[in-house]
């Protein structure tokens, strides 16, 4: 549970929804669980960015890696080094975009619900 003094308290005054959203540094919880996060808080928009970019970013990882194991093996089809060789190149897209969400995420949202016409008040 995260601690109240690293939660900000807004409140929609048209509304009067009200939402706690964490502090605006890095996010754990998007590094780790990626778009489950805005799925969680609602935030459908970036649910769908952050999947569609990972899957993206993914499947060129994914596309090169194969790419470069077909190059330097004797048989393109081995599938001793194929299997391997796509997962790495899943992982390391994992490992580029996973830091980047997690790096930017909670301002997005915050930002967001700025425009949404929420305001921090006090808790």
């Amino acid at each position: 549970m995260i601690e109240k003094r690293h939660m900000i308290e807004m409140r929609n005054e048209r509304t009067g929804a009200r939402r706690s959203v964490p502090h605006l540094g890095f996010s754990w919880t998007t590094f780790f669980l990626g778009p489950l996060v805005p799925l969680v808080r609602g935030d459908w928009k970036w649910a769908l960015i952050m999947y569609l970019v990972i899957q993206v970013v993914m499947s060129l990882t994914m596309l090169l890696s194969f790419a470069i194991v077909q190059a330097i093996s004797v048989s393109s089809m081995d599938s001793l080094v194929m299997g391997p060789a796509t997962l790495l190149g899943a992982g390391i897209g994992l490992v580029v975009t996973q830091p980047a969400f997690a790096a930017i995420y909670n301002r997005r949202y915050h930002a967001d619900l700025l425009n949404d016409g929420f305001e921090e008040c006090s808790p």
